[in-house]
């Protein structure tokens, strides 16, 4: 067959010949790109700050403070004092007590975590402020992060809540 001649208004697509587009396409291909631009920079950005956040958790000078425990199996005797939640009272106060019970409720706020520990009826709250010496950010993430019921170790030292009273 012959070359057949091509129907008049329909663009000439030879090879090597540049295609013009509508101002239409062509605005639709630039919020494409920028679309893609934008994905790109958030997932970047994204990556960085989990990046930092490893770099930060890997650094802190705290991480043997807090986490998960070896199994105990009652193998060796400690020599540990433990206090027991119900026995806390005045005579208590400013000594550093070594408790151990039941995650009753947790709340982490910002630089600071809320932990209310129970042992059969008795409940102590335990209280999480970031500083230089003794909290880091990733124990108050890590004690956020517990669940109801876990076992806790804790350690501290004791005081009574001030009450402003209401």
């Amino acid at each position: 067959m012959a070359d057949t001649p091509e129907a008049p208004g329909t663009p000439d697509v030879s090879e090597g010949a540049p295609v013009e587009l509508s101002k239409s396409q062509q605005k639709k291909l630039a919020q494409k790109a920028e679309k893609e631009a934008k994905k790109k920079a958030k997932a970047d950005a994204m990556a960085a700050e989990q990046a930092a956040a490893r770099a930060a958790e890997e650094n802190d000078p705290l991480k043997a403070s807090y986490g998960d425990a070896p199994r105990v199996q009652s193998s060796e005797i400690s020599g540990k004092v433990w206090t027991r939640v119900e026995d806390i009272d005045e005579n208590s106060v400013g000594k550093t007590v070594l408790l151990r019970g039941r995650v009753h409720n947790v709340r982490g706020k910002g630089k600071s975590a809320f932990l209310v520990i129970r042992q059969s009826t008795a409940t102590v709250q335990v209280v999480f402020f970031v500083d230089d010496v003794t909290v880091s950010k990733g124990m108050v993430k890590y004690v956020s992060g517990l669940t109801k019921e876990s076992i806790v170790d804790i350690e501290g030292p004791f005081s009574f809540a001030t009450s402003t009273g209401a």
